[in-house]
C-alpha cells in the first residue's frame, strides 16, 4: 500500500467504526476497506497500515 492507499483505508476504517460495520461481518468489512481478497490479505494489509515500512516492504 502506498501513502494514499493507507490514508484512504484508514479513513474508511474510521467511517465503518462509526457506523457499526455497515451491517456486515468484521472480516467482510475489513476485506472491503483494504481491498483484500482473503483473510490473509486482510492481515497483511492491516500490518501495512500499522507499520508501512515493516518487514514486508510492500
Amino acid at each position: 500500500m502506498d501513502g494514499d492507499e493507507r490514508r484512504e483505508a484508514a479513513e474508511r476504517l474510521r467511517e465503518y467504526g462509526n457506523d457499526t460495520l455497515k451491517d456486515g461481518s468484521l472480516l467482510r468489512t475489513l476485506k472491503d476497506v483494504t481491498g483484500a481478497d482473503s483473510w490473509r490479505s486482510v492481515l497483511l494489509a492491516l500490518a501495512d497500515l500499522i507499520d508501512p515500512e515493516g518487514a514486508g516492504g510492500r
